[in-house]
């Protein structure tokens, strides 16, 4: 593992960026000696994580503690979500190791909006995404979340997603506001989304 001294992120490595002078593979060195945690989520929209309902009018949210363990790894979850709001999905890494991906899909498996996290100077950033429940209230709308680890650029400009794994926590809810801020690192670039 190189050095990530005034890095944003800090991950394992097999010397795939530009003047790596060690080319041994961390993960499978690792893997020897401690072997990998069993899957927490399934890794296809088939066997997806079944979570609650999401409800504006009940004060219903989702929140939970998950982890992509290694490069391959995706967790896909799926869920309801009443209408009449926002629906504001965010999913913060634990430490500085883990690029976030998140992909939102309707009930047929349509890609509807995806995001990933923002490395800024405080590591690893939140990643946010929303998406209009427009219909009338009290009406509900299935949905699969997938989550996983992703590179940044590749690796003569970034890094690629191999070391790109963690703990995150996954938090999903309705807002009323017609506009979401994105809570990104202190000192990191933000942004506004506007529906």
């Amino acid at each position: 593992m190189g050095s990530a001294i005034g890095k944003s992120i800090a991950q394992w490595s097999k010397g795939e960026y530009i003047d790596a002078t060690n080319q041994q593979d961390d993960l499978a060195i690792i893997a020897e000696k401690v072997s990998y945690l069993a899957d927490d989520h399934g890794n296809t929209q088939a066997v997806a994580t079944d979570l609650d309902t999401v409800s504006k009018n009940n004060n219903s949210s989702i929140s939970l503690n998950a982890v992509i363990d290694r490069t391959s790894d995706i967790d896909y979850f799926t869920f309801t979500a009443e209408h009449d709001g926002i629906l504001n999905i965010t999913i913060i890494p634990a430490a500085n190791t883990l690029h976030a991906q998140a992909k939102l899909f309707s009930s047929d498996g349509a890609l509807i909006a995806s995001a990933e996290s923002v490395d800024g100077l405080a590591g690893a950033g939140v990643l946010q995404l929303g998406k209009l429940l427009s219909g009338e209230p009290g009406i509900t709308e299935d949905f699969y979340l997938s989550v996983t680890g992703v590179g940044s650029g590749d690796a003569a400009t970034g890094y690629t997603n191999y070391g790109s794994i963690g703990n995150y926590k996954l938090d999903i809810g309705i807002v009323t506001t017609q506009s979401i801020t994105a809570r990104l690192p202190e000192r990191a670039a933000g942004g506004k989304a506007e529906w």
